[in-house]
């Protein structure tokens, strides 16, 4: 866990600070901006309002890992930035939950933000391949999920029917017996 830095500059709601310059980043902002809605602002680093209100913030530190500033002033780094941002969705406080009771789940997490961190434009390329251009969930997400199991549904009900009406469709004293119909088979061939 990262043990949080303060910043003089307070502002009304968190803000979390990314490499704009950074496609990979870009792509998982937009999905992060989705999920938090207005409750945290996002800026590019490159932002000159970011030097202006966060002048203890190096550019270095800053392009290696978001940061998170709370409205406390409170900074937060890497992976539990990302927790502590996405906590601002009340579905979304799960993750913040484990990395604060779990220290072996904050080591790990934030061992797996620095290696991402540090291979951006390779886990760009597998984002595009993976999501493509847009990683945002999309709105129609629920619409899709039912739609899927209604069709599923439908699909169980007709195997379920075929089962049952099968041995009295093709069975040996069915409508069209099996052995007669492939002995008709063997003849056309």
């Amino acid at each position: 866990m990262n043990s949080p830095s303060r910043i003089a500059n307070r502002l009304g709601k968190p803000v979390m600070l990314f490499d704009g310059d950074c496609r990979f980043c870009r792509l998982w902002i937009q999905r992060w901006q989705q999920s938090t809605g207005d409750r945290v602002d996002f800026w590019p680093l490159q932002e000159a309002r970011v030097a202006e209100n966060f002048p203890e913030l190096s550019r270095d530190e800053l392009e290696q890992s978001v940061h998170l500033i709370e409205a406390d002033g409170s900074v937060y780094r890497g992976a539990e930035a990302v927790f502590r941002g996405l906590a601002a969705n009340p579905a979304k406080q799960w993750p913040l939950r484990l990395y604060e009771r779990f220290p072996i789940f904050a080591r790990i997490t934030e061992a797996a933000y620095r290696f991402i961190a540090s291979r951006r434009q390779f886990f760009s390329r597998v984002t595009r391949a993976l999501w493509g251009e847009h990683v945002e969930r999309s709105p129609d997400l629920l619409a899709r999920w039912l739609f899927l199991r209604g069709v599923g549904v439908v699909y169980l009900i007709a195997f379920i029917s075929l089962w049952v009406q099968v041995t009295g469709l093709l069975g040996g004293h069915g409508i069209q017996p099996a052995a007669d119909l492939i002995a008709q088979a063997r003849q056309t061939i």
